[in-house]
C-alpha cells in the first residue's frame, strides 16, 4: 500500500506537518513529494486517458515521526556563498549546505504569488517516493 497523506500544516518555508505518521508506515529519513494533480493527459496514438499529470511542488524529508502525523524538512542543496571571513585564508568564495527553501502560502512576494500552480498550501498531497524501508 503506497504512503500518501497531505500537508496538514506549514510551519515554514522549510518545514511541514504531513496527516500520516508511524501508524501509517512513515518513518524517519522518509523523502516524499509535494504536488497537486494537474490536468489529465492523452495518449496521441489512442486518445486514451493516461490520467492526471502530477504538478510538483517540492520534496521534503521526515525528521519527526508521531502515530498520526509526522514533521518534514525541505531537502538540502549546495549552494555558492561569498566568504569574507580574513580569519586564514581570505576571502573568496565557498560551498555551503543550505536547505531550499519552497514557496508557500501566505508569502506575499509578488513572484510567489504570480506562480500559483508551485505554492504549497495545506491539503495539497504527498507521496513517498525514496528513503529506508525494512
Amino acid at each position: 500500500m503506497p504512503l500518501e497523506g497531505e500537508i496538514a500544516a506549514i510551519l515554514s518555508d522549510e518545514m511541514f506537518v504531513l496527516n500520516i505518521g508511524s501508524e501509517a508506515g512513515v518513518r524517519e529519513g522518509l523523502v516524499f513529494v509535494i504536488y497537486k494533480e494537474g490536468p489529465h493527459v492523452y495518449d496521441p496514438g489512442t486518445g486514451g486517458d493516461l490520467g492526471p499529470l502530477d504538478i510538483v511542488k517540492g520534496r521534503v524529508r521526515v525528521t519527526n515521526v508521531m502515530p498520526r502525523m509526522s514533521q518534514a524538512s525541505t531537502l538540502t542543496e549546495m549552494v555558492d556563498v561569498d566568504d569574507f571571513s580574513w580569519v586564514m585564508r581570505g576571502f573568496g568564495r565557498r560551498k555551503e549546505v543550505r536547505p531550499i527553501k519552497l514557496e508557500v502560502a501566505g508569502v506575499s512576494d509578488p513572484l510567489a504569488q504570480a506562480v500559483q500552480d508551485r505554492v504549497i498550501r495545506p491539503g495539497d498531497k504527498v507521496r513517498y517516493v525514496s528513503g529506508p524501508q525494512e
